[in-house]
């Protein structure tokens, strides 16, 4: 901080500097920097500014003197950028720099990495692909080649640099932090998550911390730069987005996080299980098939074992000998089986269970013995019905079966009292192609219910009716019919229901092409304080809907 006021004092060539060395001189520096600049019109510019705190102790050295001034502030840190923003004395604007273009970063590589050594154009264009637009991997990157004879352009070496260069600014992490970076490491290549899906897993294994938010540690993800938000460009990323937002990890900094969680004995992967000497793994994460695999994991003791990611063909996991897992998550493993349900019933501790994309079709009634069970993904299964015995599982908080052809839900569902999420059929809560569930009226029962998606096209009256019951839901997505948005019965319950809905914060209805939804022209939605996303797909409004400006706090509207 002393280095930087030195800097501005030496630049605006102040008469009289006054002297410093100790940190409580810092306010002198200031209050001479504010004294100079208090009549003068000035232009500054702080690059790469890290610390809310710094910001606090030199913005008293930009005067308020109405002569147009600016200060412009570059930083990584989102929580940073607003601070400098919106203080007490600034009322500035942030603005949001994406990644780089392809043609830009090309621009930048080329410029960075100037040389008389010419980069092949196969190696110029995978490095540019994994650095994924972000300024700082690709000047890292060009700036490493630069300096490397053509015979040792090889990626492993690469990655090792890359380590070397992010090592020191990781050490510097508080211990918090970097065990959420750590715990990323779990995801394979090219992976896209939700939020909700990486917070529940620290929370199965309880590394979460009572004095950091979820937007806390997720939010310093993402300032960081080590999570960045899915594009919309490609037909996975629109499939992504119409489930909500969601995330991805650089290439480089994945194998960056792996490195350093085996090293920390924290994770292990399949390229860095064979040669950990580690005999009680916590944690795998096993995302390629290795024909070793099963006869290494046969010499360890998995009873130490707290967490198991697999996907792909990845062959040989002995569930069996991983009694004591938390977070079980097969996500697109194309080797399951019927008969892995026998181990896996048996996982007494089990809290995070998530079968998503896998071969599954069907439920064993034994599943009511994982009494902890709090999440169950079963989207995008072929699970057509569901077993009475699962509503035993009265610690179930999450519930998701998007996509699955289930048709019906058990009448004893209002058993599952602690059920806090639950999303049915089709692709997600911002997806309208969703199939028709026949949900009991017995979920009004379900009075804790925060989020809910489900089909009402086909469903009697009497069911919306129960919905209204629910007082507690902040994110509604429901499906209804042509005919549905024209029966005045239907329209008159479902304001109704929106009355009830006080802590309401997402509504998206999805109608057939045409639908009239004048009768939501109201000033009903006005009684939703806490609104603050309002969406409708297929339907159409004549006039834009007056009660939208009589809402405090909405932000959407689709």
């Amino acid at each position: 901080m002393k280095e930087l006021l030195w800097n501005i004092l030496s630049q605006i060539q102040l008469p009289e500097i006054t002297t410093f060395g100790d940190e409580q001189e810092l306010p002198l520096l200031v209050h001479d920097i504010n004294r100079y600049l208090q009549d003068r019109r000035y232009l500054i510019i702080i690059d790469d500014l890290w610390k809310q705190s710094d910001w606090d102790i030199i913005k008293d050295a930009f005067p308020q003197n109405s002569m147009y001034s600016r200060v412009i502030v570059t930083t990584s840190l989102g929580s940073v950028a607003e601070s400098c923003c919106f203080s007490t004395d600034y009322c500035g604007y942030v603005h949001e720099v994406g990644p780089m273009s392809e043609q830009d970063s090309k621009l930048l590589f080329r410029k960075t990495a100037h040389s008389e050594v010419s980069f092949p154009n196969y190696l110029e264009e995978e490095v540019l692909r994994k650095c994924a637009g972000i300024p700082l991997f690709i000047s890292g990157m060009a700036d490493w080649l630069r300096e490397q004879k053509e015979e040792q352009l090889k990626l492993p070496t690469m990655l090792k640099q890359f380590e070397r260069s992010l090592s020191p600014a990781y050490d510097d992490l508080p211990h918090w932090l970097k065990v959420q970076l750590l715990y990323v490491a779990m995801f394979p290549q090219g992976y896209i998550f939700a939020k909700s899906s990486f917070t529940k897993r620290l929370d199965a294994e309880m590394l979460t911390y009572p004095s950091c938010t979820e937007e806390d540690y997720f939010g310093e993800l993402i300032d960081r730069n080590i999570i960045t938000r899915v594009k919309s460009s490609s037909k996975q990323s629109r499939q992504a987005e119409e489930e909500g937002c969601h995330w991805q990890v650089n290439y480089f900094m994945l194998h960056f996080l792996a490195s350093k969680s085996a090293a920390n004995g924290f994770v292990y992967t399949s390229g860095t299980l064979k040669n950990s000497g580690d005999n009680k793994p916590r944690r795998l994460s096993l995302h390629e098939p290795d024909l070793q695999l099963p006869s290494l994991l046969e010499e360890m003791n998995l009873s130490y074992t707290r967490s198991l990611v697999v996907s792909g063909v990845v062959s040989g996991i002995p569930l069996d000998k991983l009694i004591f897992l938390k977070v079980l998550d097969l996500e697109g493993w194309c080797c399951f089986e019927e008969q892995h349900w026998l181990a896996i019933c048996k996982l007494f501790l089990l809290r995070y269970l998530s079968l998503r994309k896998t071969l599954v079709r069907k439920l064993p009634p034994k599943i009511k013995d994982l009494y902890k069970l709090e999440t169950l993904d079963l989207s995008h299964t072929q699970i057509t019905e569901l077993p009475s015995q699962m509503c035993e599982l009265a610690g179930l908080r999450m519930l998701d079966l998007r996509g699955t052809p289930v048709m019906r839900l058990p009448k004893q569902f209002q058993k599952m009292r602690q059920l806090r999420h639950l999303l049915l059929g089709g692709n997600g809560v911002d997806n309208p192609n969703t199939t028709v569930t026949q949900v009991p009226e017995e979920i009004r029962y379900l009075c804790d219910l925060d989020t809910l998606a489900v089909d009402l096209s086909g469903c009697s009256p009497s069911l919306l009716e129960a919905l209204g019951s629910i007082w507690k839901l902040r994110v509604l997505a429901i499906n209804c019919s042509f005919h549905q948005s024209t029966d005045r019965k239907f329209q008159e319950t479902l304001c109704s229901c929106i009355e009830k809905w006080e802590q309401l914060e997402a509504l998206t209805i999805h109608c057939e092409p045409g639908c009239h939804m004048e009768f939501l022209s109201s000033d009903i939605l006005v009684q939703t304080r806490w609104l603050m996303k309002f969406k409708v797909t297929g339907g159409r409004f004549l006039n834009f809907p007056r009660w939208l400006n009589k809402l405090d706090c909405w932000n959407a509207l689709c």
